[in-house]
């Protein structure tokens, strides 16, 4: 009975038409400013395909990821996204998801890689990393097989690992959108520090190799808590990288994310 109200605004016509025009359901949705269970419901009943249909899917799955997206998206994983499999045949897809203060940072991220996406972020219930019920915007890409690589790449099972290869395909971009996810900076200490805490003590060293070698950036692994007789380590950068680190930062902020720059 729900579904009845929008008999009105929901007909084969706009359908069909949404069709034609190869946009997803969720815009279509947006524009009706109806829920997409409503337009998934009137479609199987009058077996109207979507704009986004398999075939438009499957060319979408077909091209291939360009470095910029794959440094960007090493970036976010090695951060707080989360690259996540169904079906190997299909490849895997990317999860991203941010606090409701942070969703200039959200869309910014899609915009950047909405190519791989059917739909705009939405605000919803977060699926994990904050307390639960609050709320966040978020969004997923198709599955993709450039994805199912990055996901061997970065994972070793469930865990997260870094790999001098994955380090290697890392961009500017990519780096900033990972201290944007899990960097800081103290204003009172003038301090920048990254939360590596996920990784070994090697892999941490593998990154700070890596920032000196490719950014000339000195960082020191420090100890910041210890669990069940596990330390746990973060990066903390070095008061002469200071103002370099900043300097790369600023050219990929957005203004949400200024408070984590000197």
């Amino acid at each position: 009975p729900s579904r009845q109200k929008y008999k009105g605004i929901i007909t084969p016509e706009v359908l069909s038409h949404a069709t034609s025009r190869k946009i997803s359901d969720y815009v279509l949705a947006e524009e009706l400013n109806v829920p997409k269970h409503a337009i998934d419901w009137y479609r199987r009943k009058w077996k109207i395909p979507s704009g986004r249909s398999d075939i438009n899917v499957q060319i979408m799955r077909e091209r291939k990821l360009t470095p910029e997206e794959v440094g960007l998206i090493i970036g976010t994983v090695l951060g707080d996204a989360h690259i996540g499999i169904f079906d190997e045949s299909l490849g895997a897809w990317l999860n991203i998801q941010h606090g409701a203060a942070q969703k200039d940072y959200v869309f910014h991220k899609w915009q950047l890689l909405q190519s791989l996406c059917l739909m705009k972020p939405v605000l919803g219930k977060v699926t994990a990393g904050f307390k639960p019920g609050t709320l966040a915007y978020k969004f997923s890409t198709i599955h993709h097989p450039d994805l199912l690589y990055l996901h061997h790449l970065l994972y070793d099972g469930r865990q997260k690992v870094v790999r001098k290869e994955a380090l290697e395909k890392l961009t500017l971009a990519g780096f900033a959108w990972w201290f944007f996810d899990d960097g800081s900076y103290s204003p009172k200490q003038r301090q920048y520090n990254l939360s590596t805490c996920q990784f070994s003590l090697e892999e941490q060293k593998m990154i700070r190799e890596w920032l000196f070698r490719k950014l000339g950036i000195y960082t020191t692994p420090v100890p910041t808590k210890k669990e069940e007789g596990v330390t746990y380590y973060s990066l903390y950068f070095a008061a002469r990288s200071r103002d370099k680190l900043s300097e790369i930062l600023r050219t990929f902020v957005i203004p949400c994310m200024e408070y984590k720059i000197d």
